[in-house]
């Protein structure tokens, strides 16, 4: 009684046959599960080969970087500001990578297809006709017979009709099985042993097996017995030009082996798991055929079980429950009706579904990315678009197995719960094996980070899920029952897709911005009007009425009638009232902006505590109306946003945006990242057992929403809550964390009427630097002064030119000498930008910049040597610039230096800006690398503009 054989056919297409209905595993989620995994995995192995195999030609590659100043060391914060450069550079290269992860991914599930057609193939060869020639005729006849009647009572017709296969003992057939190939009716193959047993047990081997018939599963599980086994044979055969090199394949794909291999084993115990649960399903459709449980208890234990004792035994017995395919006869015997079940989502499962739905997200942004990323508008689409299929597989196939969990007297969840988000959490951080993981070496020290956030995100995700699936385990059958279904499904995956992408853009910010917290409070409260939640909040809303409307009974208490409404008009009177009673008018914008993310907090406030609310008061009515609650807090921040809005606009003031705005995507937004933090604390609260024999009136818990709504309002208002809120200075301090690796854009800061050109001692010069930090970008950071000495070989005008000036230069006495570079990014310039500034005061006064003129002039085409560069030499130019208008002698020239390093071309360029303040010489340069493509027009002007406030800055601080 067994379907041991790795082969099977699909006989969806032969219609419902009449009489009973047909036997449904319901583990159609699992075979979903197992066949994404199989694809993610050759999707890897695609891009392994990719790799391993050079098929983009890195070569090509590394030229192209290494023209435009990108080499493999530039880390990949960096390769932001030459972001342009990049995708010029590796376009051609992705697409193909994209055409190759496709083919892995179709090749893998080739191979999988190919080897259930050779096992059936090899089966029918086994059990050709010559070899079952030998079945004695009146026995034959018999068991046909009684297959025949057994087919017409299953209502099995047309090509879902199997034919009957009776092995004799020269086969080796022991064990009862089912197998077939496409486009052919299966088979049903039985020992001849059956022929000498009673009808009953044959019987009940018959109905097992026409169980998995009329399952429709026979392909599905026979593609899943092979799947397990591929993983690491397909990575290995995709990086064989590695295989010699041990150290390589361990820096190139270390990591991908031991995923690999851990994926492995995760697959097989899956497969596991869902081949023993069609043996129970099987057996259950034999029981409930015959009637007769004793017919198949007689045929299981005509095969006693061995008995082993022993540590060795034990863990040899844990090792095959957990590998093996067919439950024991024990186990099968011992069998409720909860073994019979297709399963219920337990860790395993969970945490399995989690990775492959990550893993989905990883493989389809890959190839989104490389199709669409490049393009402006379509830049952030791949990401939400991944995300939100992996979270819509993720939901599809999570909510039906715990919908039946719910069903039982007494479920548990804190194991399906923690491997929910395990997975979740582990699927995000490592990608598919053979895939460049990306995510690692991106996040590196920030990885915990990463992790805690998208922890916390999942956890409440994987508790409204599950209050989600308990909902729908009361929910009748029918159309009400697939709609409520589908609307579980769609605001599951909705939520998902939210939480996961607002904890990775958070934890981006928080890197760019250096953990700056009133920064990632600023990017927290703008991710409202952004993607996802924009477009998915309106999603969550719907699915979250359709659901609680389509359950039946619906499930909306009394105490949720009241308090939702009463939430809404405390928060929206709160809110309004936090802007009538205050100035607004005369305060900066920024004050104003912080008083409008108050109102809107005050109203997510008043969602928080309707959720709160509901919970508390309706626990005692199993299962906690979870779905019931967030539907109600939401509904109640919407109301409140819309009571603040209506109120503002009849006094004349504070509509600074749509009701839209002001309702569901602000508010809304605010309520929903609070609930990721607090849901899973609010659920296990309600957990706690209620005191019997006290029973809250629906006026204590109205009374209890007012208090509660009005006491956040004054912790908010009067700064208790800023930390986690807003605060007044946290759009100050972000301003000047927006252009924090752009080139700021001040004021010219001309100098004051007092004279400048005063001699200077080093104290007075090392003052007038002081200052240079506030002009320059929060990421530039102190380096050496770059040498700007030029020591021309050709032509012998421009040395000449060059050692006169020189020469008098160091005549003259000085006073003081000072000097300071930074280095700090810029877009368009991957290497880098650096400014060095230097202030030289003389005992006597120069007299004009002549000398520098001259140098320009006999230097506009020269050569000098320099040994890092081919051939030992390097051409230069100097081209004079025109001089901004100042109060003083001021010159302004550029450099050029072009040569090559290793064949590839190198040109560093010179912005250099001179001051002349009677004693006092300024001196700024502004050096930059690049390869062929020069930075962007606006890139060059801001540097421009960033010397002129420079020298202004130093000559009025002199």
């Amino acid at each position: 009684m067994t379907a041991t054989a790795p082969a099977g056919v699909d006989q969806d297409d032969a219609g419902t046959p009449p009489g009973r209905p047909p036997v449904r595993g319901g583990s159609w989620w699992v075979y979903a599960v197992v066949f994404v995994a199989l694809a993610t995995t050759g999707a890897g192995a695609g891009e392994a080969f990719f790799t391993a195999h050079d098929v983009g030609d890195s070569r090509a590659i590394a030229v192209c970087l290494a023209g435009e100043g990108i080499s493999v060391d530039t880390p990949p914060e960096v390769l932001v500001f030459a972001e342009d450069l990049f995708t010029a550079c590796v376009r051609d290269s992705h697409r193909l990578l994209t055409v190759v992860t496709l083919a892995g991914a179709a090749a893998l599930l080739l191979a999988a297809w190919s080897l259930v057609l050779l096992g059936g193939a090899l089966i029918r060869w086994r059990l050709r006709p010559s070899r079952v020639a030998d079945v004695p005729a009146d026995a034959a006849r018999r068991l046909t017979e009684r297959f025949t009647t057994l087919c017409d009572k299953e209502g099995l017709v047309g090509r879902a009709r199997p034919h009957l296969v009776i092995a004799p003992p020269a086969t080796g057939v022991r064990e009862a099985f089912t197998t077939a190939l496409p486009g052919t009716p299966p088979r049903v193959v039985v020992p001849l042993s059956y022929s000498h047993t009673d009808q009953a047990a044959f019987d009940a081997v018959a109905l097992h097996e026409l169980g998995h018939v009329r399952s429709r599963d026979v392909t599905w599980a026979s593609a899943v017995w092979w799947t397990g086994w591929l993983a690491v044979p397909a990575l290995l055969v995709t990086i064989t030009p590695l295989l010699t090199s041990s150290e390589a394949l361990w820096s190139l794909h270390g990591l991908s082996l031991v995923v690999a291999v851990i994926s492995a084993v995760s697959v097989l115990v899956l497969r596991a798991a869902l081949l023993r649960r069609r043996e129970f399903a099987a057996d259950r459709h034999a029981v409930e055929a015959t009637g007769d449980p004793t017919a198949l208890q007689a045929m299981l234990t005509s095969r006693r079980p061995v008995v082993r004792t022993g540590v060795r035994a034990r863990a040899t017995t844990a090792l095959r429950k957990a590998f093996a395919t067919h439950p024991t006869t024990t186990e099968r015997l011992d069998a409720g009706p909860g073994d019979w079940s297709p399963g219920h989502g337990g860790f395993l499962f969970a945490a399995v579904t989690g990775v492959v739905a990550m893993r989905l997200y990883h493989g389809l942004d890959a190839v989104l990315g490389d199709l669409l990323g490049h393009v402006e508008d379509f830049s952030k689409l791949p990401e939400t678009v991944s995300l939100a299929v992996a979270a819509l597989l993720w939901a599809a196939v999570m909510i039906p197995p715990w919908t039946r969990r719910a069903a039982l007297s007494a479920p548990r969840w804190a194991a399906p719960r923690t491997g929910a988000v395990l997975g979740l959490v582990v699927g995000y951080c490592v990608k598919p094996p053979g895939a460049t993981q990306i995510v690692v070496s991106f996040y590196g020290r920030n990885l915990l980070l990463l992790a805690a956030a998208l922890a916390v995100a999942t956890t409440a995700v994987v508790v409204l899920t599950t209050g989600i699936a308990a909902g729908l385990a009361t929910r009748s059958d029918g159309r009400r029952g697939r709609l409520a279904a589908v609307a579980a499904t769609i605001t599951a995956a909705a939520a998902l897709t939210a939480a996961a992408g607002a904890a990775t853009a958070l934890v981006d910010s928080s890197m760019t911005t250096l953990r700056d917290v009133a920064a990632v409070r600023v990017d927290l409260l703008g991710l409202g009007a952004a993607q996802p939640w924009r477009y998915l909040g309106p999603v969550i809303l719907a699915g979250l009425v359709l659901l609680v409307l389509r359950t039946r009974p619906p499930r909306v208490g009394v105490v949720s009638l009241v308090v939702v409404p009463v939430a809404a008009v405390t928060g929206g009177v709160g809110a309004s009232l936090s802007w009538l009673t205050r100035a607004h008018d005369g305060r900066e914008l920024t004050a104003q902006a912080v008083m409008v993310y108050e109102r809107w907090w005050i109203c997510a406030f008043a969602g928080l505590v309707a959720t709160a609310v509901v919970l508390l008061a309706e626990r005692r009515r199993p299962p906690a109306p979870l779905p019931e609650a967030v539907l109600g807090g939401l509904l109640a921040t919407c109301l409140a946003g819309g009571v603040q809005y209506v109120v503002l606009g009849l006094a004349g003031t504070g509509r600074q945006s749509s009701l839209v705005d002001q309702t569901l995507r602000s508010p809304g937004w605010l309520f929903a990242f609070s609930s990721l933090v607090l849901l899973p604390l609010v659920a296990l609260v309600t957990r706690l057992p209620a005191r019997h024999g006290v029973r809250r009136r629906v006026g204590w818990w109205t009374g209890s929403t007012v208090g509660a709504v009005a006491l956040l309002t004054a912790a908010l208002l009067t700064g208790s809550l800023s930390r986690v809120t807003v605060d007044g200075r946290d759009f100050d301090h972000a301003e000047t964390l927006i252009g924090a690796s752009e080139i700021p854009d001040l004021p010219h800061a001309p100098p004051s009427g007092r004279e400048h050109g005063h001699p200077l001692d080093d104290a007075a010069a090392n003052a007038a630097l002081d200052r240079l930090p506030a002009l320059l970008p929060p990421t530039a950071r102190v380096v050496p002064v770059p040498d700007s000495e030029r020591t021309a070989t050709d032509p012998a005008t421009c040395a000449d030119e060059v050692g006169r000036f020189t020469a008098a230069e160091k005549a003259m006495d000085r006073t003081a000498a000072s000097e300071r570079g930074y280095e700090f990014l810029a877009r368009g310039i991957p290497l880098g930008v650096t400014l060095s500034v230097t202030v030289t005061s003389y005992a006597t006064p120069w007299t004009d910049l002549s000398g520098i003129d001259g140098m320009t002039r006999a230097c506009a085409n020269f050569r000098e040597a320099s040994a890092p560069y081919d051939g030992g030499s390097v051409d230069g130019s100097w081209v004079p610039r025109a001089a901004p208008d100042t109060p003083f002698d001021t010159r302004r020239r550029a450099l050029t230096l072009t040569g090559r390093i290793r064949d590839f071309t190198v040109v560093t360029t010179v912005h250099h800006h001179i001051a002349l303040t009677g004693h006092n010489v300024i001196d700024v340069g502004v050096f930059w690398g690049r390869g062929h493509t020069p930075p962007p027009r606006s890139t060059t002007d801001r540097l421009d503009r960033l010397a002129e406030d420079v020298v202004d800055t130093v000559v009025a601080s002199l």
